[in-house]
């Protein structure tokens, strides 16, 4: 697994329509906004079990009815390809 250049990031966002993630130095981050608590949680369950098949866990955390997601590769120090296939499933669940 490689860290992508910034280059490589800009174009796999375009291709899989996640312009609504920030990208960071090492991460590429979103705040994902619900109706309350109980959907907010519903999000992060369903995450966590994708996460946990694909073996690429985020940094998250949730207030209320909000999750913050900052996905990096720890491993590499850096955004791979990982990093966007999990932020692609997230916008999927929304």
């Amino acid at each position: 697994m490689k860290n992508l250049t910034i280059e490589e990031i800009r174009i796999e966002i375009a291709q899989r329509n996640l312009f609504d993630w920030t990208i960071g130095e090492t991460s590429i981050e979103k705040t994902f906004l619900f109706k309350d608590f109980r959907q907010a949680m519903a999000f992060m369950n369903t995450c966590g079990e994708i996460a946990e098949q694909m073996n690429h866990h985020p940094d998250w955390r949730n207030i209320y009815n909000q999750v913050e997601v900052i996905l990096s590769t720890h491993e590499t120090g850096g955004i791979t390809i990982n990093d966007l296939e999990l932020a692609q499933a997230m916008n999927r669940l929304i």
